[in-house]
């Protein structure tokens, strides 16, 4: 007696394993992880930490700590500060359709292309000038 595996049931196992793993890929590609984690600047103006997590469908970064010599803001602030809170995937680069920080005229003032697992390429418009600046990693 055959234990019930035939061709036809073999072929609609491996079409529902195409089918799984096919959306996995899509679903992995559409949110790139390797911009999760927390991230420090590298700045000569100030100092800060964010926290970049996924919060439903959105990618949100956090403030964790920020200062400027004038401002200081700390994790236990209340209500929770964010730098961008809507990034949105574009070709290679990151940008967010609605700043947290400020309200601006320019919907898109964020921008963010991944150099490395470890380094960030970070574009900010501040009026009519773009800034850049590298943020690394904090492992965990």
């Amino acid at each position: 007696m055959r234990f019930g595996i035939t061709s036809a049931s073999l072929s609609v196992v491996n079409l529902r394993w195409v089918v799984f793993s096919s959306i996995v890929l899509i679903s992995c590609s559409r949110n790139d992880t390797r911009l999760l984690g927390i991230w420090q600047t590298n700045s000569d103006f100030y100092q800060a930490r964010y926290r970049i997590h996924l919060n439903n469908d959105s990618i949100k970064g956090e403030v964790i700590y920020y200062n400027d010599g004038t401002t200081v803001i700390t994790e236990a602030d209340s209500p929770k500060k964010y730098v961008f809170t809507y990034l949105k995937k574009e070709k290679d680069t990151f940008v967010d359709a609605s700043s947290g920080a400020t309200k601006t005229e320019n919907p898109q003032m964020w921008s963010i292309r991944i150099k490395s697992d470890d380094t960030l390429l970070i574009g900010q418009q501040i009026g009519k000038q773009m800034r850049t600046e590298i943020w690394t990693r904090i492992k965990e």
